[in-house]
């Protein structure tokens, strides 16, 4: 078999730009953090713990494109876990579950996911979801930027 790969031939692929996207949830997962337990401050030992979500955007210009989120569960930090608890709460409450037994309850539903572009000089711009929202009434945006909120120059600072 012969092998002709020519970089210069490889489109760089623009990160999901921050704005509002229908998007389905493709795998869900509860994995345990890579790190080793921690002592709460009660003082007992903590493995941490988070979901672990795949989505799927399914409309626009970044259609088929994947974004990968991570929602703490468990976490010896009470602050750190009850952020991970109001943001799987939203999400619950997005696609209509009051109880979660298991995080593959979520793979198949459909939200309208709100991310923000992390900067990193390492690893290159990646979408972070930042919120989850219901997805019944959602229009997608007509402006482009995947958001519907109309842009303003006069809020940005020069």
């Amino acid at each position: 078999m012969v092998m002709n790969f020519v970089t210069a031939n490889v489109a760089e692929e623009l990160p999901v730009r921050a704005g509002k996207y229908k998007a389905t949830v493709m795998d869900a997962e509860l994995k345990n953090h890579k790190k080793d337990p921690q002592r709460n401050d009660a003082g007992e030992m903590v493995q941490g713990a988070g979901i672990s979500i795949r989505w799927s955007i399914i409309e626009g210009e970044f259609d088929g494109r994947a974004i990968f989120d991570n929602i703490t569960y468990r976490h010896a930090n009470a602050t750190a876990q009850g952020i991970g608890h109001r943001a799987l709460k939203a999400l619950c409450e997005a696609v209509d579950i009051e109880v979660m037994s298991d995080p593959r309850q979520l793979v198949g539903k459909t939200v309208i996911i709100e991310t923000t572009v992390r900067r990193s000089a390492e690893w290159g711009d990646k979408a972070e979801v930042k919120a989850y929202h219901g997805a019944s009434g959602y229009a997608p945006p007509s402006g482009g930027f995947g958001s519907s909120e109309a842009f303003d120059d006069d809020d940005v600072n020069f």
